[in-house]
């Protein structure tokens, strides 16, 4: 039997998937559950698929957050750190903490209790493996692990690398204060996620997930001895 989507255990983490592109929206209805500062983020994309999919990855987490806490979508307060990590707002006395990730059409969320979350999801793009922004943000081991692969592994590793960076970042929700060089994760393509170098990682986990064939994406958070439950998708 699954796992009531209305409670977590203190050593589970839920993962749910959104594709953004598939729902047959109604924008105003979206529009009507999110703050001001929401719509007003939204309004500053440039491009109307941009806003979109922006407003409805906010809105379907504002509604799951309601699933989870019992309580009217609309009157959630979501705050957001220096760096943009999000957390709920100290009224709803509830110790439910999240973070999303999402990349063109698909939108990924982490749910826990009382321990701090960081996900990230990228489409795998060999262009952008093949150029030097690895060289440029990882680790000089990582940088000769991902070109030490054969050519055609290198998009996925680079992906798990990045995501996985990009996951430890948002879970500590220090932002770009943090030298993405000053700790390495594991990423050639069917090792497990781990973080391979960085004292103060001690106590965390981490987890690769992949949502679609053509996603990678990556799960830390704060304990050990955790259990992932999902991804599902909505």
């Amino acid at each position: 039997m699954s796992p009531n989507v209305h409670q977590i255990a203190e050593d589970e983490v839920h993962i749910w998937c959104v594709r953004l592109e598939r729902i047959d929206e109604d924008l105003a209805r979206s529009e009507a559950i999110l703050s001001a500062d929401e719509i007003e983020r939204a309004q500053r994309y440039q491009f109307a698929h941009h806003r979109r999919r922006f407003i409805v990855a906010r809105a379907r987490l504002r509604e799951m957050l309601a699933e989870y806490l019992g309580r009217p979508a609309e009157s959630i307060q979501i705050e957001y750190n220096a760096w943009g990590k999000p957390s709920l707002g100290a009224e709803t006395g509830a110790d439910l903490r999240f973070n999303l990730s999402h990349t063109h059409d698909l939108a990924m969320y982490a749910f826990a209790r009382k321990r701090e979350v960081g996900v990230d999801i990228e489409a795998i793009d060999e262009k952008a493996a093949a150029g030097r922004v690895a060289e440029n943000f990882f680790a000089a081991n990582e940088v000769a692990a991902l070109r030490a692969l054969p050519a055609e592994y290198q998009a996925e590793a680079f992906f798990n690398c990045w995501t996985r960076k990009e996951a430890c970042v948002k879970a500590r929700g220090d932002g770009l204060s943090r030298d993405l060089k000053s700790f390495e994760v594991t990423l050639r393509p069917g090792e497990p996620a781990e973080i391979k170098r960085g004292a103060e990682w001690a106590g965390w986990s981490m987890f690769s997930i992949r949502p679609t064939a053509a996603h990678v994406a990556a799960l830390v958070v704060e304990g050990v001895g955790i259990r992932v439950v999902g991804p599902r998708f909505r």
